[in-house]
């Protein structure tokens, strides 16, 4: 790359840097800001003066079909208060529906999940995760030619040649993909690896290049381990770690990722810090710092991405949840909407915590010095 293109698009990630800190927060408390219905999985981005949301979804009949008319996933939506949201596209809409995926792997069309939507140089890079044809679960991206000054430009290519797969045989699976770029400019992918065989659940990190790819022979470093609440669920299962999301603050890399069952009060956010991206991380002792347990109004409380708002200077933490009320199992018969609320951060530990006028009940209080 000559000096000359480098110039320029550092000068395009400038110009997009600019823009995210532009993004107006809600006028109004966080704690009223209404729920993002069927918003699954959400993952957001700062966007023109809003925010930019997408979350899993099930693909369209028509995907199924060669011609992929009519065929649409992933819709993409748009806010600029976090109250009033408007759909503006889809990643998927037709003919740029990947020729990889089998959308009859589940019922439903319900064979991708869990998208990322990320500023990537000159353009914005959706990460995904979905059923190849050889019913291996594989990491996906998509990304527009440049990047969109207005929200009704949202056009999305799929790069093919998918990131990372998981054994055909189906011993091992990888999903919930997340990009994250240190302060040096190097740029990592984070995703979970399941080891169904050893009940071994872990998050996993790469390092990737500018094109988002991988060095060949590259399998990844393990950073975060399921263990003691992450596995204590309801019914005697495994449970698990996954959608993990990194952030850089103040010297610490904070690795934000859920635990637990995703189908009970039990799920929940827990968090790790590190001096490194790639480890060795510590756990917070006050995890899980946000969960529904002892809620009559959340359950499944999870899947969490973390935005920094930089007019307001404050740090969000957006979520999944089920509505209440539930017993342990949590009433999957409502859908799950999407919630956001303020991220704090305690001045002596340095652990972040759910703001205490905002948070569903039974979430933890800030971890306090020893």
């Amino acid at each position: 790359m000559t000096q000359t293109t480098q110039r320029a698009v550092r000068a395009a990630a400038l110009s997009l840097a600019m823009l995210v800190a532009m993004a107006v927060s809600a006028s109004a408390r966080l704690a009223d800001v209404p729920p993002l219905a069927n918003t699954p999985d959400p993952g957001v981005m700062p966007f023109n003066n809003g925010f930019v949301v997408v979350g899993t979804s099930t693909a369209t009949r028509g995907c199924q079909r060669p011609r992929r008319r009519g065929c649409r996933a992933f819709p993409i939506m748009y806010s600029m208060d976090l109250r009033s949201w408007s759909r503006i596209g889809y990643v998927f809409d037709g003919e740029n529906f990947p020729g990889w995926i089998d959308v009859r792997r589940e019922p439903g069309g319900r064979s991708l999940w869990a998208p990322e939507i990320e500023p990537v140089g000159n353009t914005l890079v959706v990460h995904y995760s979905a059923f190849s044809e050889t019913g291996a679960r594989c990491i996906g991206r998509a990304a527009t030619t440049f990047v969109p000054d207005v929200t009704t430009n949202l056009r999305f290519t799929d790069l093919g040649n998918y990131l990372r797969c998981s054994d055909p045989t189906g011993s091992w699976s990888l999903i919930d993909p997340s990009l994250f770029e240190a302060p040096d400019g190097q740029a990592y992918l984070l995703y979970k690896n399941d080891y169904r065989e050893a009940a071994e659940k872990e998050i996993a990190i790469i390092k990737v290049d500018n094109q988002g790819k991988p060095a060949a022979g590259d399998k990844g470093n393990s950073i975060l381990k399921a263990e003691g609440w992450e596995l204590d669920t309801v019914d005697g299962g495994t449970g698990s770690v996954e959608a993990p999301t990194m952030i850089y603050r103040k010297g610490m890399y904070y690795l934000f990722y859920t635990g637990n069952d995703y189908r009970t009060d039990r799920y929940g956010v827990g968090v790790a810090r590190s001096e490194s991206p790639t480890g060795r991380f510590e756990k917070n002792p006050g995890n899980p710092i946000l969960t529904g347990v002892g809620s009559r109004r959340f359950c499944g409380v999870g899947h969490q991405d973390v935005v920094h708002d930089m007019p307001r200077r404050r740090w969000l933490i957006f979520y999944h949840s089920y509505r209440g009320p539930q017993e342990e199992f949590c009433n999957d018969d409502v859908g799950r909407f999407m919630k956001v609320q303020r991220l704090r951060w305690n001045k002596t530990t340095g652990w972040p915590y759910v703001n205490r006028s905002s948070k569903p009940k039974g979430s933890n209080t800030p971890v306090e010095p020893r």
